[in-house]
């Protein structure tokens, strides 16, 4: 999947505007000696800490994804600080999903107790990443086969529970589905990312987003679009619509980072 691509369509970055929350705790599956912020998420609050808000940030340690609310924020490896990151990489919510789930069990939350604390911080995650300025936001993760009440199959973001099952896709503008094509005979093309629905996966994108329902798991060349798309110009302080990347593992959704740092 080391296809070459057109520089003018693609968006990349230097190595320190890339930072990687990674909670598959994994190397990727391409060359990333470059990938300089590859953190690494072994407990819920690496990430994100429940219990931190700005008022106790001395007390309690904010999580990554809260640090770069802070302004002042400095990663201690490259020394750069949180304005200087343009691309933010969860990878994956999945496992998020199950470091949720640890912390719980780590405080003895059982019960309603649980699912609702586990649908709170899910929306507290998703809200203060979706407040980030200036920067894009990429989240990954698995997706569920069910058969809805009419018995339609149907693929939705994998989670646990019933109060956002189906609904997670609900707080992202852009959903993109990864597929393989079995039928293509060049394994480099044959990895997509599916635009909108086809009528099972969720897929989504803002209307004439792009011109087809099927583009490559290239995520240099979404983020370009983006750009273009919304004509961000010369303005300060954008919010730019965070992005799902769903799918079944081994289709493509972490390779899809490969070309965002600029080598």
């Amino acid at each position: 999947m080391a296809e070459k691509q057109n520089k003018e369509h693609q968006l990349q970055f230097k190595p320190h505007e890339v930072i990687v929350v990674n909670s598959e705790l994994k190397q990727f599956p391409f060359p990333s000696k470059d990938w300089k912020l590859n953190i690494m998420v072994h407990k819920l609050e690496d990430a994100f800490n429940p219990s931190w808000s700005p008022e106790f940030s001395q007390k309690r340690n904010p999580g990554i994804l809260q640090k770069i609310t802070i302004d002042d924020y400095q990663n201690p490896i490259t020394k750069t600080s949180s304005k200087d990151i343009k691309v933010v990489v969860i990878d994956s919510l999945t496992r998020i999903m199950e470091r949720i789930d640890e912390w719980q069990r780590r405080r003895g939350i059982k019960g309603y107790d649980k699912w609702d604390n586990y649908s709170l911080i899910l929306r507290q995650i998703f809200n203060i990443t979706a407040s980030y300025k200036n920067k894009f936001v990429i989240y990954t993760g698995l997706e569920d086969k069910e058969i809805d009440s009419d018995g339609t199959p149907e693929r939705t973001v994998k989670t646990k529970g019933k109060e956002l099952r189906g609904l997670i896709e609900s707080y992202f503008t852009i959903v993109l589905w990864a597929n393989y094509d079995k039928d293509e005979s060049d394994r480099s093309k044959a990895y997509r990312f599916l635009t909108n629905t086809d009528g099972i996966c969720k897929a989504k994108s803002p209307m004439g987003f792009f011109n087809s329902d099927v583009i490559p798991n290239d995520l240099s060349l979404v983020l370009k679009r983006i750009e273009e798309y919304y004509d961000f110009g010369e303005s300060s302080d954008i919010i730019i619509p965070n992005i799902f990347i769903a799918g079944a593992s081994g289709l493509g959704k972490s390779a899809s980072l490969r070309n965002l740092i600029k080598v």
